[in-house]
Order: C-alpha cells, then structure tokens, then sequence
C-alpha cells in the first residue's frame, strides 16, 4: 500500500503554503499526497433555503477548481497527487477520518496565525485537529 500524506486546502495562502512544503515532503519521503477539500456549511433562515444551496453548489463548483488547480501546481515525476472534495463538513474532523479512512503517514494542514485571544474564542481547525487526528499533524506557518 502507497504511503499517503493527507493535506487539507482552501483558498487561502496558508494552505497553499501547507501543500508546497507537503509536496517537497512527500517527494523525499516516498508519499503520494491525498488533497482534501471541505465545502463550507451555511446556515440560512428557512425562507432563504433554495438560495443556500444555490450557494453550497457554488461552492462546490469553487472547490473543484481550487483542488484541480493544486493538483496541477503539485504534480510532478515521482508524486502521485490525488484530490477529495467532501460535501459540507467540520474540516478538523473531516481531515482526521479521512486520515483514517486512507491510513495516512501524516496530515499536513496551513495556520492562520491567529492570535491567542482569536484561537480562544473562535477555535482553529489546525488545533482542533491536532487533538483529534488518529496520525501526526503537520501545522505549517
């Protein structure tokens, strides 16, 4: 069985920065990567739930492009790069079952860098994840 190091992306610098280093990573170590992708939920009034799930589509259909666009930046000889998108998720829990699932060597995840009072109130996928995940995580600034 192929090792496989599991890397959660969005649209943000950090995790491009995340999926760089797990590339260089899984070249030196032997690993494919597994790029995952998790569609954000929306909470909507009831009155406005045929618009919500016009917006989950987009979404969706912004994921897609997000995750063919990093495979494409990723892939190069000796890599294998494969995508996920998961509809609609916690991306910390999403992360650790896919890790699971797969039996991942590790799960490489991008910081937001926020501060300490910010991560206190609202929490960070990246630290929730450490807790949870049944491999090691990699948090990369």
């Amino acid at each position: 069985m192929a090792k496989t190091l599991v890397v959660g992306v969005d649209a943000s610098e950090h995790a491009a920065r995340a999926a760089a280093y797990a590339a260089d990573l899984g070249g030196k170590l032997g690993c494919g990567l597994l790029l995952v992708h998790v569609v954000p939920s929306i909470a909507m009034p009831s009155d406005l739930i045929g618009f919500g799930e016009q917006l989950l589509q987009a979404h969706r259909v912004r994921g897609e492009a997000l995750l063919d666009t990093m495979v494409n930046k990723l892939e190069r000889p000796g890599l294998a790069v494969a995508k996920r998108l998961v509809d609609v998720g916690s991306p910390a829990e999403t992360l650790a079952d896919v890790a699971r699932e797969v039996k991942a060597e590790m799960v490489v995840v991008g910081s937001t860098g926020q501060g300490t009072v910010t991560r206190m109130l609202l929490g960070s996928a990246a630290d929730r994840l450490s807790h949870i995940s049944p491999v090691p995580v990699l948090i990369v600034r």
